[in-house]
């Protein structure tokens, strides 16, 4: 890598707050063909879309691209309520957003419903997110599971290096931490190949440096990443836990 490129990767401590713009998207592999659907969602009409994925793939992101560029209504589907269907019917497009925690909730699942194929009825573009495939949501409306699965389906995956790499530079500089680019490729290649991962480390980093008044560097990340076969970390640092790495990283 040039020191250019070198440059390139250092981050910028100025960006505070998380951005959800399609500039701020990290394209790749992954989710290439999910990015694609949702910007060419104008031939959509009456055809709702399921975006699915795990835990922190970007389906969050992908969802706020499509309200931008479609003007559309932002419901959570753990806070429907009587009036969401007719809030709806007033917009051209919807997001519901984390539709698996429709789940266990008979009203929910019902709103759920008639939003759907009011979405159908009033040719409005609808997309739905949720975590895993719809067969597994555990919804007991037969009518919304069906609908559901038989709707368009995009699927985001777990990112490659090249990705993950660029979510990790962007993970850290939302949070203001300037990380020189040696120590995020130090974590890249020890860590697991995940946004929950990356997600969960960053994190954890963050409050580390917090406490201790101590910049990021290899050392703190090789803490963490074995940290459960060492236990909780006394100077106050959150555990990880095991799913957050791939093996004990070499000195």
């Amino acid at each position: 890598m040039t020191d250019a490129q070198d440059a390139q990767l250092v981050l910028d401590v100025h960006a505070g707050t998380v951005c959800m713009t399609r500039g701020s998207f990290f394209e790749g592999p992954c989710n290439t063909d999910a990015l694609s659907e949702i910007l060419t969602s104008d031939f959509w009409d009456g055809e709702p879309r399921v975006l699915s994925g795990t835990a922190n793939v970007g389906k969050t992101h992908l969802a706020e691209i499509f309200a931008q560029q479609t003007g559309a209504l932002a419901l959570r589907a753990d806070r429907l309520a009587a009036d969401s269907v007719p809030r709806a019917a007033e917009r051209a497009a919807v997001v519901l957003e984390d539709a698996h925690l429709l789940s266990g909730a008979p009203i929910r699942e019902q709103i759920g419903f008639h939003l759907f194929n009011q979405a159908r009825d009033l040719r409005q573009k609808l997309l739905v997110t949720g975590r895993g495939a719809v067969r597994d949501w555990g919804l007991r409306l037969p009518d919304l599971a069906s609908r559901l699965t038989a709707a368009a389906q995009i699927r985001v995956t777990n990112p490659d290096t090249a990705t993950l790499r660029m979510v990790l530079v962007k993970l850290f500089s939302d949070r203001q931490l300037a990380v020189p680019p040696e120590t995020v490729e130090y974590a890249l290649h020890r860590m697991e190949r995940s946004f929950a991962a990356a997600s969960a480390l960053v994190a954890s980093l963050d409050q580390a440096s917090l406490l201790r008044h101590k910049r990021i560097d290899r050392t703190m990340i090789r803490e963490f990443l074995t940290q459960e076969q060492e236990g909780p970390d006394p100077q106050g640092g959150p555990e990880l836990l095991s799913r957050f790495h791939r093996r004990p990283p070499p000195p």
